[in-house]
Parts: C-alpha cells; structure tokens; sequence
C-alpha cells in the first residue's frame, strides 16, 4: 500500500478529476436529451409535414423545385379552364410548402437557440456565428489539429534489415 503525503495528494486530484469527468459527461447527457428532445418533438414532424407535401404534388403532376416552388407544364390538348385550375394550384402548392417549410426551418432554429442559451454549440462556426451570445462551455466538434499527424515512415524496412539491424 501506498501512504503519505504524496499518496493523499495523488487520490485527491483523481477523485477531482474523477468528479469533473462526471460532470461533463453529465452535461453531454443532458444536452443529447435536450436535441432528441427537441428534434423529434419540434422539428421532424415539420419535416415529415413538409415533405408530405412535395410527395403530394408531385404525385398530381406537379414539379416542385429546390427553391420549393411548384411548376406544371401544360400538355397538349387540356381546356384553358383546366389549365388555370392548375396554375393556381401551382400558386397554392408553393405557398404552403413554403410556409411549412418555414415552420420546419423556425422550429430547427428553436432547438439551436435553445441548446445555445443552455450553452452548447454544434461545432460549426458558419451557422454559429450569427447567433450566438456568449462563448460555449461545450463544443462538441473539434476540426483543429493539436500538432501535426504524424506522417508515416519514408520506407518501411525489410524483416532481413530489421535482424540484421538487432544482430548489430
């Protein structure tokens, strides 16, 4: 056994590192229940309903585009009565899609600014930047190298070089 002075300073700084090391994955915990939370209370069903939608106008015919607006293109040989039906619907697809698209996009900036205020960051700093208050305790991606990767060996030596080097 181990006593002294030093033994009792050694297990006071791992208890201390022990206590810190609980804590913080204490927080990692609450901040992944606070996402989950958030993702599949808030914003999935808003992306579900979204894309329930596009599912829904394409399948009558309608082409929605990346910016989420909804074209037709008219075939051959359909009444003008007809085609103005479609082209409003067109009008009405684009607008509810967008409009839900942006309850999507409000709700998945709800869960950010939540998890922000809590002081956590996501880790990246183009869509951080904007919006953030004060520094984050905890960032859960770390894109910075410490020091360089290691390279690897130039040449890797034979098994004969390495006995003839252990013989020397």
């Amino acid at each position: 056994p181990w006593t002294g002075l030093t033994a009792e300073a050694a297990v006071a700084l791992a208890n201390a590192d022990r206590r810190e090391i609980i804590r913080g994955a204490d927080a990692i915990t609450r901040m992944a229940d606070t996402a989950f939370r958030g993702l599949t209370e808030s914003v999935m069903p808003k992306l579900t309903n979204v894309r329930a939608m596009i599912d829904n106008a394409e399948r009558q015919g309608f082409l929605v585009n990346n910016d989420l607006s909804v074209a037709w293109t008219r075939p051959a040989g359909i009444s003008d009565a007809a085609a103005e039906k479609f082209q409003e619907a067109t009008l009405r697809f684009t607008r509810q899609i967008r409009d839900a698209a942006q309850e999507w996009w409000a709700a998945e900036l709800q869960v950010s600014n939540q998890m922000k205020h809590d002081g956590y960051t996501l880790g990246s700093s183009s869509f951080d930047e904007g919006l953030r208050t004060s520094k984050p305790r905890y960032r859960l991606i770390d894109r910075t190298w410490k020091q360089d990767p290691t390279p690897p060996p130039e040449h890797p030596i034979s098994r004969q070089q390495a006995a003839a080097g252990l013989q020397d």
